[in-house]
């Protein structure tokens, strides 16, 4: 409908709301392309909070995609390629943010993006050097975080190693 319109800039917000559609179901790839799409249009009209909207969705989607190498999609030299990619479009994300739109959130969600594409950048890094005694390894992120569980009536808590004698602490759910 906004195609038959005419409305670019909401054919590029519409865009931007289906990548994140499918950041949400793990696929970066389509995310990436309609991000790439979006950044086009809001580019080709100069509307900044547009272009800062759109490069925040395409390092999230470029950050996403360059995660793979941990499943052996992409060799570590594309995947630094690819989290190279989303910086650059973070960093042109946060500048506009904070010296043309003044949009707080938006802002604190592009440093936060930013943290998470440095955070699997130095897990990457970490990983071609496994001696390493001061980086944890992905697998033990991942072990972290599946002794964390939640169950019903209470917080989640951390599971206690096997050489410790109490028991975690659960705190009940009130009842108002």
């Amino acid at each position: 409908l906004r195609q038959q319109l005419g409305r670019e800039y909401r054919i590029a917000l519409s865009l931007m709301t289906r990548a994140h559609a499918h950041l949400a179901f793990g696929e970066p790839h389509r995310a990436r392309s309609l991000a790439e799409r979006a950044l086009g249009i809001c580019e080709g009209l100069q509307t900044q909070r547009g272009i800062a909207q759109a490069s925040l969705v395409l390092g999230r989607s470029l950050r996403h995609i360059g995660a793979l190498w941990a499943s052996g999609v992409y060799e570590p030299a594309a995947s630094r390629k690819l989290f190279g990619e989303a910086k650059r479009n973070l960093e042109r994300a946060i500048a506009i943010y904070k010296d043309q739109v003044a949009r707080p959130v938006r802002l604190i969600e592009a440093h936060n993006e930013m943290g998470c594409t440095y955070r699997e950048w130095s897990a990457l890094d970490r990983s071609a050097s496994p001696e390493s005694t001061t980086a944890r390894g992905r697998s033990g992120s991942a072990s972290r975080a599946s002794s964390t569980r939640a169950t019903p009536g209470s917080m989640p808590t951390r599971a206690t190693p096997k050489s410790a004698s109490a028991s975690p602490a659960r705190i009940p759910r009130s009842r108002a």
